[in-house]
């Protein structure tokens, strides 16, 4: 708009400098045409025309300078403050809020590129979370099967300690025991072995022909004090409970009086019959037997705490997570009428680490459930190396005691050949 309106104005502007032209020509000419072929004339005519021209300079002049002034008038009032300035004014505030807007815009994709950026990872850190912390079944069962491992553990001990503090109260005739009548211990456990473990058909028959046996017993327990496969290495758990005692009205059960007359059985069949006397320790004979029992004694509890401790192990757990426990059975297909038997109503240390470090891993479901998600399966690989720690530390301490036997063992050879050696430099003296 503005060039056209500039184009138009130069126009106009030559427009009037043709008609000034064109007048003054014209003026030129009829002064020229008026003017006589006279020679007195010329002076008038010449002067004529050069009036002419003069005027005609003038108003030329005139309208050059006026045109001028009124372009210059116009540029700067019309063309300028009028239009051109107030346009680029509003084209500048336009190309401002047009840039405010399209920086805004800018602006909303940024922000809506950082919000879907947070949530996308928020979704990701929620989709991770619930991938890691999803419960795994098998994990748990781990977990509620090892729950009663430490009271277990801790029942076993204090069985395998009561057991040797009866072994000892007996073996050194203690007055609280029937075996302080070494005579009346011996005929206690005829008696029993009568009433309980004798088998008619045992001795070539001669118990059946003498009325040895007592007619009423009962065939599961023919020689359970002797039989240690059957009484002690083939169960599980073992209905032995020191502590609360599992037996009717306090009295005994099954598994604590076969196990306490197979340990008479094993460790001091013979009680020691001589009465010493040591209020005069001037007595060498009495005090040498004292000491020499004592010995034995302290040998002999060294080959029975393990017979104590396997006891202890298979003695009745503290009964917590025995469903868990027995639902890994009933899963490898054990009838639910037989697992009860299996484990025991209490299932002991030995029968839950049986299942869990053993048992569990027949179970092809096992394997299958190792296809988790890889937060679980690292949760189960830690769970089993606990329970394979657990079983090292059992693996040591049953090492302990056979080192320990061992070394009784040797120290008996060499106190053998020791003293064959001091005989014969006895001799020698």
């Amino acid at each position: 708009m503005l060039v056209n309106y500039g184009e138009g104005t130069m126009i106009k502007i030559n427009f009037k400098l043709r008609q000034v032209v064109m007048t003054a020509f014209i003026a030129l000419t009829l002064c020229l045409a008026m003017a006589p072929n006279k020679a007195q004339a010329s002076g008038f005519c010449c002067s004529c025309a050069c009036n002419c021209v003069q005027a005609a300079h003038t108003d030329t002049k005139n309208h050059i300078s006026q045109s001028f002034a009124d372009h210059h008038t116009w540029m700067i009032d019309s063309f300028w403050y009028e239009n051109v300035l107030p346009a680029m004014m509003m084209m500048t505030n336009q190309l401002s809020a047009v840039a405010m807007q399209q920086v805004q815009i800018i602006g909303s994709f940024m922000d809506a590129q950082m919000q879907m950026e947070t949530q996308q990872l928020l979704q990701k850190l929620q989709a991770e979370a619930h991938k890691d912390y999803h419960p795994s079944e098998e994990l748990c069962s781990i977990g509620s099967g090892v729950r009663s491992l430490a009271a277990s553990e801790r029942k076993a001990e204090m069985t395998a300690s009561v057991m040797s503090r009866r072994s000892i109260d007996r073996l050194m005739r203690n007055a609280t025991t029937v075996a302080a009548d070494p005579a009346r211990d011996f005929q206690a456990r005829i008696e029993q072995f009568s009433n309980r473990y004798c088998n008619e058909r045992d001795n070539n028959n001669a118990f059946a022909e003498s009325g040895f046996c007592d007619d009423a017993t009962n065939p599961l327990f023919h020689n359970k004090d002797i039989d240690f496969t059957r009484t002690i290495d083939i169960p599980l758990t073992l209905n032995v409970d020191f502590l609360n005692g599992n037996g009717a009205n306090g009295a005994p059960t099954d598994d604590e009086i076969d196990v306490l007359a197979m340990s008479n059985n094993l460790f001091g069949h013979e009680v020691f019959s001589k009465t010493l006397n040591l209020s005069n320790l001037s007595n060498q004979d009495d005090t040498d037997d004292f000491l020499d029992y004592r010995a034995l004694l302290a040998k002999r509890s060294v080959a029975q705490n393990s017979f104590n401790t396997i006891i202890g192990l298979k003695s009745a757990g503290s009964g917590i997570g025995t469903d868990e426990l027995k639902a890994i059975l009933l899963e490898l297909g054990v009838p639910d009428s037989e697992a009860t038997g299996i484990l025991g109503n209490n299932p002991s240390y030995y029968a839950q680490m049986e299942l869990l470090t053993k048992k569990v891993f027949q179970n092809p479901s096992f394997y299958i459930n190792l296809y988790d998600k890889p937060a679980n399966v690292n949760r189960k690989a830690v769970a089993l190396q606990a329970l394979q720690l657990m079983l090292l530390n059992d693996t040591f301490n049953s090492n302990l005691r056979t080192e320990m036997i061992m070394a009784v063992a040797l120290e008996n050879e060499l106190a053998q050949r020791q003293e064959g050696i001091q005989n014969r430099a006895g001799k020698n003296q």
